[in-house]
């Protein structure tokens, strides 16, 4: 997916300019998730075909939404390349440990201002429209996520929701699809020397 995005990350003719999404990056006329990229088991596959068939175990085509529902942890450890999305795994996952590593990645995603906040003076939660959109796997209802979220959440959440007996999100907070990109900081501009200095 990396490589998908960089070899494609500007604007054709126009020279330096970055696409502001991977949802803007398109190949003759074909989104950026359902161009096929990778061969495997004897066919090609597109990002979106390849997580869902090996990640979800859903054979939906891409064009509709998920109707089987997974593990909530699988979407919460997948970075889409959005700004607003689950962070990238720190490390490879792997068989032996990931368990573990699912865990720990939906911990990190909900311990993120962009997935979940919470007031802890009135109750409320707002958590990411990730929960909207993969509502799929809270069984239809992004509201059944409390469970997961009092389970994967910070200590302020678990609180908040146990206080309040909260049984529903607040609100939903809109994705940033910006691109997940790293923003190299600007070095200081190198002072000029004092008038006079040297002479």
């Amino acid at each position: 997916m990396i490589e998908h995005a960089t070899l494609h990350l500007l604007v054709p003719g126009r020279q330096f300019l970055r696409q502001r999404s991977v949802d803007e990056i398109t190949f003759e006329g074909t989104p950026f998730f359902a161009v096929p990229v990778v061969e495997c088991e004897g066919r090609t596959w597109s990002i979106g075909e390849f997580a869902r068939h090996y990640v979800y175990g859903d054979s939906t085509p891409l064009s509709d939404s998920r109707s089987k529902g997974g593990d909530p942890r699988l979407s919460l450890a997948l970075c889409p390349g959005y700004a607003g999305g689950p962070p990238l795994a720190l490390r490879a996952f792997k068989g032996d440990s990931l368990e573990i590593q699912l865990d720990q990645a939906a911990r990190r995603a909900l311990s993120l201002p962009r997935f979940l906040t919470v007031d802890k003076t009135v109750g409320t939660i707002v958590a990411s429209e990730h929960f909207n959109t993969n509502r799929a796997d809270f069984g239809g209802n992004p509201n059944s996520a409390i469970p997961f979220l009092e389970r994967y959440g910070s200590p302020d959440v678990k609180s908040v929701i146990k206080k309040f007996k909260l049984t529903a999100i607040s609100r939903f907070r809109t994705v940033d699809v910006g691109m997940n990109q790293f923003e190299r900081p600007k070095s200081a501009p190198t002072p000029m020397p004092a008038s006079g200095a040297g002479t």
